[in-house]
């Protein structure tokens, strides 16, 4: 890696507001030697995908809840590669595009451990714009990697409702 590479690391979840996060990156803090690291958590699936005290059949399902949840994840993050990345930046070359997945039931953690692996040099992710309350109660994937992140972070609000 050259001087003037950045690794940047994209949250993205397949939401408007991934999009939203990677449009802004694109738009005010792309550089042409970035490379681009996109990082996603898997949620796991409850283990109480099946019925009743079968085991072997629980399992079967718990792995089978498993495996879709990965391959969705894997489909969002090459949609993200390969239209929304390609549309936004045209002149970005595949070989500066990596992908990253965790598994979590904490995200905000996850991407954080995520970040020092790769190493970034700057975070852009979006936000849902949930309320002081709300966010409060509920907790925020943004506001946590905002306080915890060892490299500057772009949160990148929702638009404002007119």
């Amino acid at each position: 890696m050259s001087p003037s590479q950045r690794n940047i690391a994209l949250c993205i979840d397949g939401s408007q507001q991934s999009h939203d996060a990677m449009a802004y990156y694109a738009e005010y803090l792309a550089k042409p030697e970035d490379r681009l690291h996109l990082l996603s958590v898997v949620d796991p699936p409850d283990y109480n995908t099946g019925t009743g005290f079968g085991g072997g059949h629980r399992a079967s399902k718990y792995e089978e809840a498993w495996s879709k949840r990965v391959r969705e994840t894997e489909e969002m993050q090459a949609r993200a590669r390969d239209n929304w990345l390609k549309r936004l930046m045209p002149d970005l070359a595949e070989s500066n595009i990596f992908v990253h997945n965790r598994v979590s039931a904490n995200p905000g953690e996850a991407l954080c451990a995520m970040m020092r692996e790769v190493p970034a040099d700057l975070v852009v992710m979006g936000c849902r714009g949930l309320g002081t309350m709300r966010r409060t109660f509920m907790g925020s994937v943004s506001d946590y990697v905002l306080h915890h992140s060892h490299v500057p972070t772009t949160v990148v609000p929702p638009p404002s409702k007119k």
